[in-house]
């Protein structure tokens, strides 16, 4: 009798013990693709940086002096990877330092953001990123 007792607690303690586990190996994973999608944001920003930073206001070429719209559009063209899994991202308005300045030797901040949702929980990820205008 007391061996047909163990058997079913056997059973009780994998009945509550399974579900936990399921749910820290679903926390781990949503976990993981959160830090996932902000590494994408956080290339993202560096993707849009680095062409503000080459396409500064003494830009040559016609057409290619770096504007909000170039710059997003470029930052979207080279985040599509992101775009096709995860929510969209929103390049900002760069800031150029000191004071507007577009000139080489300027900087140029931007800043990417990003949705991430779980379980009807939304967080905003975001990063930023500073270079100095090469040209």
């Amino acid at each position: 009798m007391s061996r047909r007792r163990q058997r079913g607690q056997a059973m009780v303690e994998f009945a509550v013990s399974v579900p936990l586990l399921m749910l820290v190996l679903l926390g781990l994973f949503k976990f993981g693709a959160a830090m996932y999608q902000y590494d994408l944001v956080d290339n993202a920003a560096r993707v849009a940086t680095r062409y503000a930073a080459v396409h500064g206001s003494t830009c040559t070429k016609s057409g290619c002096l770096a504007t909000q719209s170039t710059i997003q559009a470029f930052t979207l063209i080279h985040s599509s990877s992101m775009l096709s899994t995860h929510s969209p991202i929103t390049v900002g308005t760069p800031v150029y330092t000191p004071g507007g300045c577009q000139a080489a030797g300027c900087t140029v901040t931007i800043t990417v953001t990003s949705q991430f949702s779980f379980l009807g929980l939304s967080k905003q990820l975001s990063s930023t990123s500073s270079m100095v205008i090469s040209q």
